[in-house]
């Protein structure tokens, strides 16, 4: 049976996919056979940050910023692309795409214990998924979403959809549960966000925050929710560095 969150009036409000393709593709096959087109730079690295975009970016938009920044700490960064953007196969559908980032991290066959989940907006959904499949080093949420439901319907009515309110939050329940899906995660947790966020706000951040086991919640005066790391940018890659380098001390030194 169809999921209600792979609905196309979802699909087709609340992603906003664009063409734009990273320099050098990494195509990987998910497990339904859909092929998405990733970037994985400076892998001769072997720790590795894994990042999830938001639903109006593309991978392209974070490679060279990230990935050299990335390489400054010594991680090596695997950019997610979503289906349907930036020359991934298929379409962008919530629920469809909940295993994309496992797959992905088989393919390559990275150690969970060497891997770091970073999501943004939307893309907190995934790492926060993948962090509860694999025993991960670390997780980084920025921007990050607690209630999809508020932001579904923002989009969308349960009527549109031809279900009832009850029927849509069960099955966000069943798929996006952020507090579940942090407690459950034992280890540290990174919350980046911007005060005067007026998309997601910063009572995300904060029941995310009191969701996670072990959380660092670094709250930016400055900027929104599309601006925080360009308006922040010194305080931001100090707050992921600090992060990433008390992951190192407890890594084994890169092979």
């Amino acid at each position: 049976m169809p999921r209600i969150l792979d609905h196309r009036l979802i699909s087709e409000r609340y992603f906003f996919p664009r063409d734009d393709r990273v320099v050098n593709p990494l195509e990987i096959s998910t497990r339904d056979g859909c092929l998405l087109a990733c970037a994985h730079w400076n892998r001769e690295l072997s720790r590795t940050v894994v990042h999830f975009h938001g639903n109006g970016e593309t991978a392209s938009d974070w490679e060279h910023v990230l990935g050299e920044f990335f390489a400054e700490c010594g991680w090596s960064l695997l950019l997610v692309e979503y289906r349907g953007y930036g020359g991934s196969r298929g379409i962008p559908q919530l629920a469809s795409m909940v295993s994309d980032g496992e797959d992905i991290v088989r393919a390559l066959r990275l150690d969970p214990a060497d891997t770091v989940a970073f999501g943004r907006s939307i893309g907190s959904l995934y790492a926060a998924e993948l962090a509860q499949r694999l025993p991960l080093a670390g997780l980084i949420l920025d921007s990050g979403i607690h209630d999809l439901a508020e932001r579904v319907l923002l989009r969308v009515t349960p009527s549109e959809l031809g279900v009832s309110r009850g029927e849509l939050d069960y099955e966000i329940r069943e798929l996006f549960d952020q507090s579940q899906k942090l407690s459950n995660y034992g280890g540290p947790t990174l919350l980046l966000h911007a005060r005067d966020d007026h998309l997601v706000d910063i009572t995300h951040a904060e029941r995310n925050a009191r969701a996670c086991k072990r959380p660092t919640l670094c709250v930016f005066e400055r900027g929104g929710h599309n601006a925080i790391f360009a308006t922040n940018r010194a305080a931001y890659q100090a707050a992921v560095r600090a992060f990433l380098g008390q992951m190192t001390t407890r890594l084994p030194p890169s092979r």
